[in-house]
């Protein structure tokens, strides 16, 4: 995916990787990507209020693509493949969640599906959306906003029946489904949230950080090489606008030191007894969330 509104794919042929065009023919940048659960169908999103569907046309060397624009009027940010690979939930900056069909015939046959590019519901925050992911049985769609929330929808009512929770912090901006009854978001905390479902509803459960961050920074920081610390405080003045005084000081006391872009799973649902994330500071850091197994694992009352 390239902000040249272009989008390729590589694939391995005589131990070479070749990649090729995917012409999404999008008015403005790409935003997200995504493989479907089958790997046979790719989702693009942009910044020009549509939504790309691509796939491999069979017996060729290209990709056929289909816009979906039915209710997207504002930049895409993030996107999820349901896991039948028949429908895609999308987070727009119109404050929106948006779920289309997207079953095409030549890969998924006959399945009864609305057409593709075909809005099935659309859900509204009050905040952009920033991410969206379904469930693992794919029985409910979460989302989380700007202004602090994480919505959850139960797909399997019509309309759906929603629930929205308020964290009490900065927004988040990245979740994952940990379990059939737990959420773990993160953002501009700069900390993993875990969310979880008992008696029917949902609520914020634990803060999934390791407590001696601050200590453990600090010590790596005291046994830096002369180099390193004359770097470490460089980058302070210029990145922080602090001196050397006051350069430990502000360490915060989160592993992550900056916003958290991403949260992935380490594991097969419905346990997983890890998640990585990803943030501006440069880091991957994996925590273990085996201490929260009573969150992550079915309950009476909880969703199964």
């Amino acid at each position: 995916m390239l902000q040249d509104k272009e989008a390729y794919v590589w694939h391995l042929e005589d131990d070479r990787w070749v990649s090729t065009l995917i012409p999404c023919k999008l008015g403005k940048g790409a935003t997200c990507i995504k493989w479907s659960p089958k790997e046979d169908k790719l989702a693009v999103g942009s910044a020009g209020g549509a939504i790309v569907i691509a796939w491999p046309e069979a017996g060729s060397n290209w990709w056929v693509t289909k816009s979906v624009r039915e209710g997207v009027s504002s930049i895409v940010r993030s996107i999820s493949w349901h896991p039948d690979n028949l429908l895609l939930a999308s987070g727009t900056t119109a404050n929106t969640i948006l779920v289309h069909s997207v079953a095409v015939s030549s890969i998924d046959g006959e399945t009864g599906m609305a057409k593709i590019g075909t809005l099935i519901h659309e859900a509204h925050c009050k905040g952009w959306v920033h991410g969206v992911a379904w469930s693992p049985c794919g029985r409910m769609l979460a989302a989380v906003a700007h202004d602090a929330t994480l919505t959850v929808l139960d797909m399997t009512n019509a309309p759906p029946v929603t629930q929205e929770v308020s964290h009490t912090g900065l927004p988040l901006v990245a979740l994952a489904w940990v379990g059939t009854a737990a959420i773990v978001a993160a953002g501009h905390e700069f900390a993993p949230f875990l969310f979880s479902r008992s008696t029917g509803k949902w609520a914020p459960a634990a803060k999934v950080d390791d407590p001696q961050a601050r200590s453990k920074v600090s010590n790596s920081s005291s046994s830096q090489s002369q180099f390193a610390s004359a770097l470490t405080s460089f980058k302070s003045r210029t990145e922080r606008g602090q001196t050397a005084d006051d350069t430990h000081s502000t360490i915060l006391p989160t592993r992550h030191q900056n916003l958290i872009t991403e949260v992935c799973c380490l594991g097969a649902p419905p346990e997983v007894p890890q998640i990585s994330t990803v943030g501006l500071d440069g880091k991957l850091i994996v925590w273990d969330l085996s201490s929260f197994s009573s969150f992550l694992t079915p309950q009476r009352g909880r969703a199964t």
